[in-house]
């Protein structure tokens, strides 16, 4: 719980930071939360108290056209266009995305973005990811927020991670060797930099 409540304190301290205005900084701060709500629809994978193998890796991806999913259907409730729950749409698909087109889901192809109607992860596996400024902001936005909470937080098959420790991943992943501003495109990742101390102190206030 006190998760989604970090993702959405970072996540409107970015917002604001970049200058948006006060409607965007509200929404995000409260709509972040949503960002995985598609997990509800795999909890067989969520309870896996281990590392994932590649095809449960691949399922796991899902989550993201899930979300969309279920935030859609919620939408067609509403008489009319709700700005918010287009913001969370946008958060749920995307914030696995990366600004040099290494994330997830797999949604372009021959220079258009699909809209996600296929529910197995091989639907997608022939397309690119998005990059650049096709992401949707508000995704890259939540998108550090969220992994800077989950690599603070412990997991059954990780230890948590401290502050020094989660800043030196994101500013160059060891593994995968993308750098912070390869991630979340520049202007995002300058805001983290000079403002991570305050993520320090979001996460020291709201543990579990």
């Amino acid at each position: 719980m006190k998760h989604i409540l970090r993702v959405n304190a970072y996540s409107s301290l970015i917002a604001e930071e970049l200058g948006f205005d006060a409607d965007f900084i509200e929404n995000i701060g409260r709509v972040a939360a949503l960002h995985d709500i598609g997990k509800v629809a795999i909890p067989e994978l969520i309870k896996l108290a281990k590392p994932y193998k590649l095809d449960q890796r691949l399922a796991m991806q899902m989550h993201t056209i899930y979300g969309a999913h279920i935030i859609e259907t919620m939408m067609t409730y509403s008489e009319k266009k709700d700005p918010r729950m287009i913001m969370a749409r946008n958060i749920a698909l995307h914030h696995h995305q990366t600004y040099n087109g290494k994330g997830y889901p797999r949604l372009k192809s021959n220079g258009k973005i699909l809209n996600p109607t296929g529910r197995d992860y091989a639907d997608y596996q022939n397309n690119a990811a998005l990059s650049g400024k096709d992401i949707p902001i508000e995704a890259l936005i939540v998108g550090v927020a969220d992994r800077y909470d989950a690599l603070r937080s412990g997991r059954p098959y990780k230890e948590a991670y401290s502050h020094e420790k989660t800043l030196a991943v994101l500013t160059k992943d060891d593994r995968m060797g993308i750098s912070g501003a390869d991630w979340y495109g520049d202007n995002i990742w300058q805001v983290f930099e000079k403002q991570h101390l305050r993520f320090k102190e979001i996460f020291k206030g709201m543990q579990n």
